[in-house]
Parts: structure tokens; C-alpha cells; sequence
């Protein structure tokens, strides 16, 4: 059985590392050869931002000697950006960096990140793609990003940025992320051949920043195969052009738009869905009576039953709602803490999911208080 290394990264000095991208390019190693998993905890408060990118590359991985990187209760955010709750939790925020420059880049396979606020903007006049996530190089990638923000990924000008990319590679899951201020795609899984893919429950909004009328808030190419979308909700901005979805290929069910891309029933849904769409006040949990609420299919018991906030769809609430926030019935709009007690990393992550339309089998997640899904 593999054994844990565990590194802490902590803004006041007291872990073992004050950046992430430090940590990462620390530790570079062949995990398999060591029979050890890498759990990165980012902890603490955070009075400033992380400034530095981050590049996951030269690690040899395998599904139980894996990268798992998360945020405390204390370090993660609440659903909204730490500029909009006045948090002192963790982000990731890049500034005037070089075309092509991720706030996370993983080119190792096996990665999970987990609980981040990441942005990555550049205000200047000329073209730049500037990414939130990116993702590429293996050919079984097997990347798990869930429950991060990822906002204000653009360029003055028009750039061609995704809020998370993915390229040629294979069995990737994106889920239960809040996406917006994107200058082109928010999800984009892009290069084709790609296969058994998961996107579920994310909320895109404005993915069209600077009015690109190719811009798609989720964008999954002709050649992948066994994909699967669900439960999104995607709502363009004051910029209405491009499209909500591009799906070349795969399993689609119940997603709503502001467009006629969503499903039926689900089109033309507006930023209403939201407490507040206003630009730098952006709260994008479902306000009372979105039509996003109850509107879901039931996905089953996986890790993307946990909402952004921590709460456990298909143990708490009743119908499945659209997007990456749970509202249920009767409850306060959000949780107050941070995340709910448990889900603070140290899962046994990653899963065994060969899909044929489905998952057919999952690792169980095991959390550090022993509480396996």
C-alpha cells in the first residue's frame, strides 16, 4: 500500500512551502518508484494573493500514487471570490504574465485540484491566452478538478482563454467549479481523442468577456468519445455572442442556458438564476426561485455529489439541482463555514472509472475522518 507524503503551504511561513508552485517544483519525483501519493494542503489564512504560476511536470504517477492538492476549511473559499466575501482564504491570482501562462498547468497524469480561486488576467491591449487551468501532454491524463472559482481569465484584447483546457487526453473529470469572466471558453475540452470524460454540475457565466463571437462556455470537440455533460448551467453576459454548448459528441442531459444549446425545457434561462451577477460582486449560488433548482438528473454517490460548498446532493437534498451549487429546500442559500466538517482533502482520490456512458467503478473516497463514500 502506498504511504503518504504530506506537504503544507501556509502564506505565514509555519508549513513547509508559502507557494504552490514552490511545493510543486520541490518535489518532482517518480511516486510510483517511491510507493507514496502526494497530498498538498494549503492552509491557514491568506492576507495576499499566491502570485506565482504553478506547473505540475516531471512526476510519474499511477491511480493509488497520485497528486492530490487541496484547501483547508480556514484556506478555502465560500463560493465566492475572497475579493467578493471578504475571506481571508486562499487565491491564486496572476497578473501581466506571458501568452500562454496557466494560473495551474498539469502536465503530469493523476492530478487532483481541489477547492482553489484562481484567476489570471492581463488588462494590456494585445493578444494573450491566459488560462485558468490547463491541462495537457499525457495521453491518460486523468485530471479530477472539482469545487475550484476560476475567474477574470483574459486579455485587453481579444485572447482565446479558457477557464479550465484540456487537451488530448483521457478520462478527465471536471465538475462542481464555478466559471465566469472568461474571454473565450469556459470548459473546453480541445484537440479531440479524448475519451471518458465527465463534466458535471458547473456554473459558466460570461464566458464571453471581450465579445468573441467563437466563445463557448463549454466546448467539447467532435473527437472524443464516451463523454459525458450534465447538470450545467451555463448563462452568457453582457456580451451575447458565441454559445453556451459545442458538443461535438457524448451523453447531454438536462443542462440549462441562456441560449437555445441547453436542453429542452432549460433554454433561455437568464443571470437571474443567481444571487448576484453584478460585475466584482459576483455571487453566483442559485437564488430562490431559479428555475436551475430541482431541475437535475441524479447522479449517483461519486465525488461530484459534493457541492461547491461541501453539501452531499444525494444525501441532503431532494432533486438534483443544475450547476455547481445545491440549494435546498428550506435551507440558508449557502453553508456558513467554508466547507462542510471532513471534506478538507486526504481523500484516496482518484477513480477507476472506465465509462461507457457511465461510470461503471469507483474508488472509494476515503476522507481524514475515516468516512468513506
Amino acid at each position: 500500500m502506498a504511504t503518504q507524503l504530506k506537504k503544507i503551504i501556509k502564506e505565514d511561513g509555519s508549513g513547509d512551502y508559502t507557494t504552490l508552485a514552490a511545493c510543486m517544483a520541490d518535489n518532482e519525483q517518480n511516486l510510483v518508484t517511491a510507493n507514496k501519493y502526494l497530498d498538498i494542503e494549503i492552509a491557514g489564512t491568506w492576507l495576499a494573493r499566491d502570485p506565482t504560476p504553478v506547473v505540475i511536470e516531471n512526476y510519474t504517477t499511477d491511480i493509488t500514487r497520485y497528486i492530490n492538492i487541496y484547501t483547508t476549511q480556514t484556506a478555502r473559499h465560500n463560493g465566492k471570490a475572497a475579493a467578493v466575501s471578504g475571506r481571508n482564504s486562499y487565491r491564486l491570482i496572476l497578473t501581466e504574465q506571458a501568452g500562454g501562462t496557466a494560473g495551474i498547468r498539469i502536465s503530469s497524469a493523476y492530478v487532483r485540484v481541489t477547492g482553489l480561486e484562481i484567476s489570471n488576467y492581463d488588462d494590456d491591449t494585445s493578444f494573450k491566452t491566459l488560462h485558468g487551468i490547463k491541462a495537457d501532454n499525457p495521453t491518460n491524463l486523468k485530471a479530477q478538478i472539482s469545487r475550484n472559482i476560476i475567474h477574470h481569465c483574459y486579455s485587453g484584447a481579444t485572447g482565446s482563454s479558457n477557464g479550465v483546457g484540456i487537451s488530448i487526453a483521457r478520462e478527465n473529470y471536471v465538475y462542481d467549479n464555478i466559471i465566469y469572466a472568461i474571454d473565450r471558453n469556459g470548459i473546453a475540452e480541445i484537440a479531440g481523442y479524448g475519451s471518458n470524460i465527465i463534466i458535471y454540475n458547473n456554473t459558466v457565466y460570461d464566458f464571453n468577456w471581450t465579445a468573441s463571437a467563437t466563445a463557448r462556455g463549454i466546448y467539447v470537440s467532435g473527437n472524443n468519445s464516451n463523454t459525458n455533460i450534465k447538470n450545467n448551467l451555463v448563462i452568457e453576459g453582457t456580451n451575447n455572442e458565441g454559445q453556451c454548448y459545442q458538443i461535438g459528441s457524448g451523453t447531454v442531459a438536462t443542462n440549462g442556458s441562456s441560449d437555445a444549446t441547453g436542453s429542452v425545457g432549460l433554454q433561455g434561462l437568464t443571470s437571474s438564476e443567481f444571487i448576484n451577477a453584478g460585475a466584482g460582486t459576483e455571487d453566483l449560488h442559485l437564488a430562490a426561485g431559479a428555475t436551475s433548482i430541482d431541475a437535475g438528473t441524479d447522479l449517483g454517490a461519486g465525488d461530484w455529489a459534493i457541492d461547491i460548498d461541501g453539501r452531499n446532493r444525494h444525501t441532503e437534498g431532494d432533486v438534483w439541482d443544475l450547476g455547481a451549487d445545491e440549494r435546498l429546500t428550506g435551507a440558508a442559500a449557502y453553508p456558513t463555514s467554508a466547507l462542510k466538517k471532513g471534506l478538507v482533502g486526504g481523500y484516496t482520490c482518484f477513480m477507476n472509472a472506465y465509462l461507457n456512458a457511465k461510470v461503471a467503478a469507483l474508488i472509494p473516497l476515503k476522507l481524514p475522518d475515516g468516512t468513506v463514500f
